[in-house]
């Protein structure tokens, strides 16, 4: 304003604005608690994002010094999803949600167009339908963690939850978790996020470091709240390791005949070799990777480095990583 100049850097072909459109929406006006609700669009989107939030907040707010200031909070978030490809969403809302006016907010992407829309819609408590807990896994590197599993000191977890109801993201106290009875759980329910196209399936992801010598047990103890007020939890022991190593080997099938699958698992990416040998002790055919870390497979048509067939007969395989190595049997019946 005034004299104030401005200097916008950018290319020029680049479109700051999209190309707003409209869609008719096929939506309830009343939304009672724990129960599923469809939108149907007059379009298909190529992407849509939803958030409904119950009714605002009015809140006041009192100064130490005198006077008070009255303003307006957006009432909490019961869920926030993503839409690909579709005419129709579908989504639930906790059963004693806050009766009153909420808002439906819907931002959808069709080509080089969009669309926004605010729907005000009531909504009411119900009496919970009944329904299971939550069911909560642990990941980590792409796979589920297992009692005693195996985990560097340090990493990321991504916590899965699923419920036929929803999960309730309204306060972040609705998920929680613990690292090896620490005093001071972290909440994170406000950081679930829904995986695309879905209510009922959400996750989150956080850094963790475990201040533990390798081969101590550690655990993580998870609790989660559904739609339905239903509580689930997950407990999990497990053992913190040196980070070369690897574990969940086997190959399948086992016995084999033409072929078979090596399967195992690293915690971090490093150099991997697997080698096979015969009873006598003699290599036969071997195969360098370079590991990444989660599950890993390497194949194998059961023939010598030669490209011949081998024989029926008991093998045995050696998978070494770095200072690491791990001896396995295998039965070739053809």
């Amino acid at each position: 304003y005034g004299d104030t100049t401005y200097t916008f850097f950018g290319d020029p072909a680049t479109i700051l604005f999209k190309e707003f459109f409209d869609t008719t929406i096929n939506a309830p006006d009343t939304l009672l608690g724990n129960r599923i609700y469809s939108m149907i669009l007059s379009v298909k989107l190529d992407r849509a994002y939803l958030i409904v939030t119950e009714k605002d907040i009015d809140t006041t707010y009192e100064s130490p010094a005198g006077g008070s200031i009255n303003f307006t909070l957006s009432g909490n978030e019961l869920f926030r999803g993503v839409f690909k490809n579709t005419d129709t969403i579908k989504f639930t809302v906790p059963f004693d949600v806050k009766s009153g006016w909420g808002k439906v907010r819907l931002y959808g992407i069709l080509g080089d167009r969009e669309m926004r829309k605010t729907i005000p819609v009531y909504m009411r408590s119900a009496e919970p339908v009944e329904s299971n807990p939550p069911v909560i896994t642990v990941n980590f590197e792409g796979d589920e963690l297992k009692e005693l599993s195996p985990i560097p000191k340090e990493g990321t977890f991504t916590i899965k939850i699923h419920d036929e109801s929803g999960i309730d993201i309204r306060k972040p106290q609705n998920v929680s978790v613990s690292l090896n009875g620490y005093s001071h759980p972290l909440y994170i329910g406000d950081r679930v996020e829904f995986y695309t196209g879905s209510y009922k399936n959400g996750f989150i992801t956080f850094d963790y470091s475990f201040e533990s010598e390798n081969g101590d047990t550690v655990f993580i103890d998870i609790y989660a709240l559904d739609n339905a007020g239903n509580v689930g939890r997950k407990f999990l022991r497990l053992v913190v390791a040196p980070e070369n190593t690897v574990w969940g080997i086997y190959n399948y099938p086992n016995p084999m005949s033409e072929k078979t699958t090596f399967i195992f698992h690293l915690l971090k990416s490093m150099d991997v070799e697997l080698i096979i040998f015969s009873v006598t002790g003699k290599p036969v055919w071997k195969k360098s990777i370079n590991g990444v870390a989660g599950r890993n497979y390497i194949h194998w048509n059961g023939t010598d480095m030669y490209g011949r067939k081998l024989g029926n007969g008991v093998y045995y395989y050696v998978l070494k990583t770095g200072s690491v190595k791990k001896i396995k049997k295998l039965v070739i019946v053809r």
